[in-house]
């Protein structure tokens, strides 16, 4: 048999499958890495516009879980500029997955993402980062971003890092803004025709994998330290940016 559910090889299967699971647990963990990781994998065998569609439904069950154990620590100031800039973005950002050059907008947001991490890592202060300008803005490019390439929550989470919120609120915060974010987003995927048969299929089979990685990563957050979250963060999004930067080269 060469296909199975969702038309899928079975090696296709088992490598997707895998490929989710070990998002779930850095998900659950720091509170996205999620589509970055399922998005940058992937799309290794399927094409990126049969991916986000359902990276975006993924991202809304992992947060739908998340969310009542975290919803105390979650900033409601951020967490309304942010929505505000996204709701200007995402619009933006899926007609550009549709009609711009993905491969050029991907180079740029990952090195983007690199030098403002290692900038961090470094110990650089963007004094900035607390002001409700910045904040909108970041909104902004994170919906533009989750449009064409499903991981704008990587902007917000360099803003978390940059403010001086503490781990559980930056946690927090990014949970509440991907579940909002990709409600949002969903809805317009839906509008666009990209929903098909098999998206709605695949969804509901990495529905499970990532669910169990989620709990799990979720479970070990509970006994790290705040400093040990800020640093595995940083190197996550420097390690998520360069296998950006590698796919596109080879």
């Amino acid at each position: 048999m060469d296909t199975v559910i969702g038309n899928l090889s079975l090696g296709m299967l088992a490598y997707c499958l895998a490929a989710v699971f070990i998002a779930g647990l850095i998900r659950g963990y720091c509170g996205f890495g999620l589509s970055a990781l399922v998005v940058a994998s992937l799309t290794l065998v399927l094409p990126p516009v049969e991916v986000i569609p359902f990276v975006f439904m993924l991202e809304i069950a992992a947060s739908v879980g998340m969310l009542p154990a975290v919803w105390r620590s979650v900033s409601r100031r951020l967490l309304v500029w942010l929505l505000m800039g996204y709701v200007i973005g995402a619009p933006l950002g899926l007609y550009a997955l549709i009609h711009v050059d993905q491969a050029l907008v991907r180079i740029i947001i990952s090195v983007i993402i690199l030098v403002i991490s290692f900038a961090l890592l470094r110990g650089f202060v963007f004094r900035a980062a607390n002001y409700a300008v910045s904040i909108f803005g970041t909104g902004i490019i994170s919906g533009a971003v989750n449009g064409v390439s499903a991981v704008g929550g990587l902007p917000v989470v360099l803003l978390m890092l940059a403010n001086s919120a503490s781990a559980a609120v930056t946690r927090a915060s990014i949970v509440a803004f991907l579940l909002l974010g990709n409600i949002y987003a969903t809805a317009f995927t839906f509008g666009s025709g990209i929903i098909t048969d098999d998206v709605m299929i695949r969804f509901v089979i990495f529905l499970v994998p990532m669910a169990m990685g989620v709990f799990l990563g979720s479970r070990q957050f509970v006994r790290s330290s705040p400093e040990s979250f800020k640093a595995l963060a940083l190197w996550l999004l420097i390690g998520l940016a360069s296998l950006g930067l590698l796919r596109l080269a080879f």
